[in-house]
Protein backbone atom coordinates (compact mmCIF):
# COMPACT_ATOMS: atom_id res chain seq x y z
CA UNK A 1 0.00 0.00 0.00
CA UNK A 2 1.20 3.28 -0.95
CA UNK A 3 1.67 5.96 2.04
CA UNK A 4 0.37 8.92 -0.53
CA UNK A 5 1.27 11.87 3.18
CA UNK A 6 4.81 10.32 3.02
CA UNK A 7 5.15 10.33 -0.83
CA UNK A 8 3.72 13.90 -1.17
CA UNK A 9 6.34 14.67 1.76
CA UNK A 10 9.38 13.89 0.86
CA UNK A 11 8.76 15.34 -3.04
CA UNK A 12 7.92 18.26 -0.83
CA UNK A 13 11.50 18.32 0.61
CA UNK A 14 13.29 17.69 -2.69
CA UNK A 15 11.41 20.18 -4.68
CA UNK A 16 12.98 23.08 -2.27
CA UNK A 17 15.71 21.48 -2.63
CA UNK A 18 15.78 21.05 -6.13
CA UNK A 19 14.81 25.21 -7.46
CA UNK A 20 17.81 26.04 -5.40
CA UNK A 21 20.07 27.18 -8.15
CA UNK A 22 24.00 25.06 -8.06
CA UNK A 23 26.04 22.85 -10.89
CA UNK A 24 22.85 21.35 -12.21
CA UNK A 25 20.72 25.05 -12.34
CA UNK A 26 23.82 26.62 -13.86
CA UNK A 27 24.37 23.70 -16.40
CA UNK A 28 20.97 24.02 -17.88
CA UNK A 29 20.54 27.46 -17.68
CA UNK A 30 24.29 27.57 -19.80
CA UNK A 31 23.21 25.47 -22.46
CA UNK A 32 20.03 26.52 -23.30
CA UNK A 33 21.14 29.78 -23.50
CA UNK A 34 23.63 28.68 -25.87
CA UNK A 35 22.40 26.32 -27.48
CA UNK A 36 18.85 26.35 -27.74
CA UNK A 37 15.55 24.38 -25.95
CA UNK A 38 16.54 21.31 -26.81
CA UNK A 39 19.70 20.57 -25.72
CA UNK A 40 18.92 22.31 -22.70
CA UNK A 41 16.18 19.51 -22.62
CA UNK A 42 18.78 16.53 -23.29
CA UNK A 43 20.67 18.14 -19.94
CA UNK A 44 17.58 18.14 -18.05
CA UNK A 45 17.08 14.32 -18.82
CA UNK A 46 20.63 13.58 -17.80
CA UNK A 47 20.20 15.09 -14.20
CA UNK A 48 16.88 13.28 -14.06
CA UNK A 49 18.99 9.80 -14.91
CA UNK A 50 21.42 10.37 -12.46
CA UNK A 51 19.18 11.33 -9.69
CA UNK A 52 17.86 7.83 -9.80
CA UNK A 53 20.74 6.82 -9.55
CA UNK A 54 21.72 8.54 -6.04
CA UNK A 55 17.95 8.37 -4.92
CA UNK A 56 18.11 4.27 -5.52
CA UNK A 57 21.36 4.52 -3.08
CA UNK A 58 19.70 6.77 -0.54
CA UNK A 59 16.75 3.87 -0.17
CA UNK A 60 18.75 0.88 -0.73
CA UNK A 61 20.39 2.02 1.63
CA UNK A 62 24.08 2.51 0.32
CA UNK A 63 24.46 5.58 2.04
CA UNK A 64 25.57 3.95 4.45
CA UNK A 65 28.50 2.82 2.28
CA UNK A 66 29.51 6.02 2.11
CA UNK A 67 29.98 6.86 5.23
CA UNK A 68 31.81 3.90 6.51
CA UNK A 69 34.61 4.18 3.13
CA UNK A 70 34.93 8.04 3.07
CA UNK A 71 37.64 7.15 0.32
CA UNK A 72 34.78 6.55 -2.29
CA UNK A 73 33.05 9.76 -0.94
CA UNK A 74 36.63 11.72 -1.36
CA UNK A 75 37.55 10.14 -4.76
CA UNK A 76 34.17 11.46 -6.05
CA UNK A 77 34.63 15.08 -4.59
CA UNK A 78 37.58 15.19 -6.62
CA UNK A 79 36.69 13.92 -10.22
CA UNK A 80 33.82 15.97 -9.14
CA UNK A 81 35.37 19.16 -8.54
CA UNK A 82 37.70 18.76 -11.61
CA UNK A 83 35.03 18.54 -13.52
CA UNK A 84 33.10 21.23 -12.28
CA UNK A 85 36.35 23.61 -13.18
CA UNK A 86 37.23 21.83 -16.65
CA UNK A 87 33.63 23.07 -17.35
CA UNK A 88 34.27 26.68 -15.46
CA UNK A 89 37.83 27.11 -18.07
CA UNK A 90 35.59 26.07 -21.04
CA UNK A 91 33.12 28.77 -20.59
CA UNK A 92 35.79 31.31 -19.81
CA UNK A 93 37.82 30.39 -22.62
CA UNK A 94 34.56 30.61 -25.15
CA UNK A 95 33.31 34.01 -24.02
CA UNK A 96 36.77 35.58 -25.67
CA UNK A 97 35.61 33.78 -29.47
CA UNK A 98 33.50 35.79 -31.53
CA UNK A 99 31.22 32.66 -32.30
CA UNK A 100 27.27 33.51 -32.24
CA UNK A 101 25.30 32.55 -29.52
CA UNK A 102 23.52 29.43 -31.44
CA UNK A 103 27.38 27.97 -31.92
CA UNK A 104 28.62 28.63 -28.01
CA UNK A 105 29.28 25.50 -26.46
CA UNK A 106 30.67 24.24 -22.93
CA UNK A 107 32.60 21.42 -23.63
CA UNK A 108 34.42 21.07 -27.09
CA UNK A 109 32.79 19.94 -30.21
CA UNK A 110 31.09 16.54 -29.45
CA UNK A 111 28.08 14.85 -30.62
CA UNK A 112 24.52 15.91 -30.05
CA UNK A 113 24.26 13.53 -27.13
CA UNK A 114 26.74 15.23 -24.96
CA UNK A 115 24.38 17.47 -23.44
CA UNK A 116 23.02 14.42 -21.87
CA UNK A 117 25.83 12.80 -20.66
CA UNK A 118 27.29 16.86 -19.54
CA UNK A 119 23.99 16.46 -17.60
CA UNK A 120 24.27 13.25 -16.25
CA UNK A 121 28.13 13.95 -15.10
CA UNK A 122 27.72 16.85 -13.69
CA UNK A 123 24.79 15.36 -11.33
CA UNK A 124 26.74 12.33 -10.83
CA UNK A 125 29.46 13.94 -9.45
CA UNK A 126 27.44 16.48 -6.83
CA UNK A 127 28.67 13.96 -3.31
CA UNK A 128 26.37 16.22 -1.83
CA UNK A 129 23.13 14.75 -3.87
CA UNK A 130 24.02 11.57 -1.51
CA UNK A 131 23.94 13.13 1.59
CA UNK A 132 20.80 15.30 0.45
CA UNK A 133 18.56 12.53 -0.35
CA UNK A 134 19.52 10.44 2.79
CA UNK A 135 18.64 13.10 4.99
CA UNK A 136 15.53 13.33 3.50
CA UNK A 137 14.61 9.54 3.20
CA UNK A 138 15.62 10.04 7.48
CA UNK A 139 13.33 12.32 8.09
CA UNK A 140 10.51 10.69 6.11
CA UNK A 141 11.02 7.49 5.68
CA UNK A 142 10.70 4.67 8.78
CA UNK A 143 10.96 0.56 8.93
CA UNK A 144 7.17 0.43 8.17
CA UNK A 145 7.46 2.71 4.93
CA UNK A 146 6.54 -0.15 2.39
CA UNK A 147 8.19 -0.79 -0.92
CA UNK A 148 5.34 0.58 -2.89
CA UNK A 149 5.85 3.93 -1.50
CA UNK A 150 9.81 3.93 -1.85
CA UNK A 151 8.96 3.12 -5.34
CA UNK A 152 6.98 5.74 -6.27
CA UNK A 153 9.19 8.48 -4.66
CA UNK A 154 11.79 6.70 -6.61
CA UNK A 155 10.10 7.42 -9.70
CA UNK A 156 8.30 10.29 -8.95
CA UNK A 157 11.41 12.14 -7.54
CA UNK A 158 13.45 12.08 -11.29
CA UNK A 159 10.74 13.32 -13.28
CA UNK A 160 9.82 16.05 -11.53
CA UNK A 161 13.47 17.13 -11.53
CA UNK A 162 13.41 16.59 -15.51
CA UNK A 163 10.23 19.00 -15.75
CA UNK A 164 11.47 21.85 -13.46
CA UNK A 165 14.89 21.41 -15.62
CA UNK A 166 12.81 21.44 -18.75
CA UNK A 167 10.85 23.89 -17.90
CA UNK A 168 14.06 26.32 -17.17
CA UNK A 169 16.02 25.41 -20.75
CA UNK A 170 12.17 26.56 -22.21
CA UNK A 171 11.79 29.69 -20.63
CA UNK A 172 15.53 30.39 -20.98
CA UNK A 173 15.59 28.96 -24.80
CA UNK A 174 13.19 32.32 -25.54
CA UNK A 175 13.89 34.95 -28.43
CA UNK A 176 14.02 37.61 -26.44
CA UNK A 177 16.22 35.74 -23.34
CA UNK A 178 18.60 34.70 -26.31
CA UNK A 179 18.94 37.98 -27.86
CA UNK A 180 20.09 39.26 -24.51
CA UNK A 181 22.36 36.33 -24.28
CA UNK A 182 23.57 37.47 -27.59
CA UNK A 183 24.57 40.90 -26.56
CA UNK A 184 26.25 39.74 -23.01
CA UNK A 185 26.99 36.42 -23.32
CA UNK A 186 30.70 36.37 -22.78
CA UNK A 187 29.72 37.58 -19.32
CA UNK A 188 27.27 36.01 -18.60
CA UNK A 189 29.46 32.83 -19.31
CA UNK A 190 32.25 34.16 -17.63
CA UNK A 191 29.99 34.60 -14.49
CA UNK A 192 28.75 31.10 -15.11
CA UNK A 193 32.21 29.45 -15.43
CA UNK A 194 33.76 31.67 -12.64
CA UNK A 195 30.60 29.99 -10.17
CA UNK A 196 31.23 26.33 -11.66
CA UNK A 197 34.66 26.64 -10.75
CA UNK A 198 33.76 27.97 -7.23
CA UNK A 199 31.90 24.91 -6.45
CA UNK A 200 34.83 22.41 -8.68
CA UNK A 201 37.35 24.76 -6.20
CA UNK A 202 35.29 24.15 -3.46
CA UNK A 203 34.61 20.33 -3.84
CA UNK A 204 38.15 19.51 -4.28
CA UNK A 205 39.37 21.21 -0.89
CA UNK A 206 37.19 20.09 1.00
CA UNK A 207 37.41 16.40 -0.24
CA UNK A 208 39.14 15.00 3.08
CA UNK A 209 36.29 16.25 5.11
Amino acid sequence: MIALGVVLKALSIFCLGLIVPGPDFLMVSSTALARGRMEGVKVAAGIAVALVFYMACSLLGLSLLFTHYLWIVMAVKICGGFYLLYLGYMLWRSSFTRLAASERVLVQKKPQKSAFLAGMLTCLTNPKAIAFFGSIFAVVLTPQTTSATKIVILVAGPILAFFWFALVATLLAKPSVRTFYQRSGRWIDRITGSVLAFFGLRLVLTAKQ
